[in-house]
This record gives structure tokens, C-alpha cells and sequence, in this order.
């Protein structure tokens, strides 16, 4: 069986880290190591834990993706997925409109 690959999600939006969350469960070669509400607890738990992977918000109060970086360093950071709100909603909307364009019962006039 191959190794899981561990991981954090940082997000201050509790909604956005729990949906995150729902979504990596589904895959078993994930296993998620923590959830960190800020860039503080971010930087504790990347230097505690060494993740492979780390889900990171970009817009935090305080201390921001960018600043979770500054303050780890390379070293133990192997692969990131920044995480932008913003454009999971708008790919949502997209989405929606798509459904509504393919569905011939939609009068978009």
C-alpha cells in the first residue's frame, strides 16, 4: 500500500476548510493532519509536522499565505495548492450558467 500523502489546510473561513475537507476525505491516499485557522498556527504545525501538501489560503488577516511561507522557508514546504475563495465562487456561477445553457427546458431571455 502506498504512503498517504499528509496534509494541512490553512483557511480562516471555518466553512472553506470544512468543505476542503470533505473533499480531500474522499480520497484515500489523503490524510489530513490538522487544520490551521491562521498563519500563525499555519507555520507551528508545517515546522511540527513536515506536510507533503499544504492547502493554503492566500488572504488572511495578519499573517497571509505569502508571510506563512517567508516564515517556514523552503525547506519544508514540498507542494502547495493555494486557495482563493473567490474563484471557487465564481467557478460555481460559471457552473450554474453552464447547467442553464445545456438545459433546453431554460428560457434565458
Amino acid at each position: 500500500m502506498p504512503e498517504k500523502i499528509k496534509t494541512i489546510i490553512v483557511d480562516d473561513e471555518p466553512l472553506a476548510r470544512r468543505n476542503l475537507r470533505l473533499l480531500l476525505e474522499r480520497d484515500s491516499q489523503i490524510e489530513i493532519l490538522g487544520e490551521c485557522r491562521n498563519g500563525k498556527e499555519a507555520v507551528k504545525a508545517i515546522e511540527t509536522s513536515r506536510p507533503d501538501l499544504i492547502f493554503l489560503d492566500i488572504q488572511m488577516p495578519e499573517m497571509d499565505g505569502f508571510d506563512v511561507l517567508d516564515h517556514v522557508g523552503p525547506e519544508f514546504i514540498q507542494a502547495i495548492v493555494f486557495v482563493i475563495a473567490v474563484i471557487v465562487v465564481v467557478l460555481n456561477i460559471v457552473i450554474d450558467i453552464a447547467y442553464k445553457l445545456l438545459d433546453p427546458r431554460v428560457d434565458l431571455q
